[in-house]
């Protein structure tokens, strides 16, 4: 393998780059999203099965009636996750242990969905593990969901958790958490 020029993204200015196991998510300076990689779990949110895009495809970020501009992507090993301009939380892709964070859904999400209960939260960073995720909100509160093991979630527990949880211990702290990774 040797690295190429990727044609498709021609004039696209990219400023982040998000590395999955098989999957890789580019952000360009517009707030567009583009993917590349397997598709087999919707980690690439193009609404059907692909087991693999060599080329980049836009990913649609229609949810609703609303177009979204994104700020922060993040990508698990078969998950995804973005941040919009407006603060939302938008994921796709396996959620085989609650890492799309969408509660008592279990169905890998071949589209963007939104995390309900984050869409008031304003947040504007996210990051993945494997098959864990986490957001951080403008006013620095850090949310955790999906596999627990190894207390990788920080919430003092080894439980998984299918839905977002405030990790408290930083306020407990004085902290004021901007970025995560």
């Amino acid at each position: 393998l040797s690295p190429r020029r990727m044609a498709e993204l021609d004039g696209v200015k990219i400023v982040d780059v998000a590395c999955g196991l098989s999957h890789t998510l580019l952000l360009a300076d517009d707030g567009s999203v583009y993917g590349t990689g397997t598709n087999i779990n919707g980690e690439l949110g193009m609404g059907e099965r692909v087991d693999m895009c060599d080329s980049p495809v836009h990913i649609v970020t229609l949810v609703g009636n609303r177009w979204h501009r994104i700020v922060s992507i993040a990508c698990g090993a078969m998950h995804s996750v973005v941040a919009t301009d407006s603060g939302e939380v938008l994921v796709f892709g396996s959620n085989s242990v609650g890492q799309l964070g969408l509660g008592d859904i279990q169905d890998d999400a071949h589209v963007p969905q939104p995390i309900e209960p984050l869409a008031r939260a304003r947040i504007n960073r996210v990051a993945c593990g494997s098959f864990h995720s986490f957001a951080v909100a403008e006013d620095g509160r850090v949310f955790a969901w999906g596999k627990g093991s190894h207390y990788r979630l920080g919430t003092g527990s080894n439980a998984d958790l299918r839905s977002p949880r405030v990790l408290t211990g930083f306020r407990t702290l004085g902290s004021h958490v901007v970025d995560i990774s």
